[in-house]
């Protein structure tokens, strides 16, 4: 059985929101995702600060483009960023959410069609690979 892309990026002068939040624009296509903080309410707040900050750049860019097929991908990127669902409930509860915020007790379960997972507090290697083991194969595991 293969096991997920692991990435591991570190903050060297930025936030760990703005960070995920840019890494997460890239990301939200795949699937849900998921992201284990040790903190959610706090990570949920500055995510989603974040988030609008992500939307407002790529709306700023969409208005001052002038080529049509780069406006038409612009449109749909700002579409999908306005859509995106968070949230901090439990997954049987929000199933139909796009990002899950969860503490590592919480997080044991992923969601449907999870291909991304942040770890942003710190976890023991038993741990990784209990989560590593439950994703797909061209999933992808973040830690910072």
């Amino acid at each position: 059985m293969s096991h997920p892309y692991i990435e591991f990026r570190n903050l060297h002068a930025g936030s760990l929101s703005r960070d995920l939040a840019r890494h997460l624009y890239t990301r939200q296509l795949p699937g849900t995702v998921l992201v284990v903080s040790d903190k959610p309410v706090i990570m949920v707040s500055v995510i989603r600060k974040q988030w609008l900050k992500v939307l407002s750049a790529v709306q700023r860019e969409l208005s001052s483009t002038l080529k049509l097929a780069r406006i038409q991908e612009l449109s749909l990127a700002a579409s999908r960023v306005e859509k995106l669902r968070m949230t901090m409930r439990p997954i049987h509860e929000a199933p139909d959410n796009d990002l899950y915020i969860r503490t590592p007790d919480e997080a044991i379960v992923l969601p449907p069609r999870c291909h991304t997972v942040y770890v942003t507090c710190s976890v023991d290697e038993a741990y990784l690979n209990t989560l590593t083991e439950k994703m797909p194969s061209s999933a992808l595991l973040v830690r910072y």
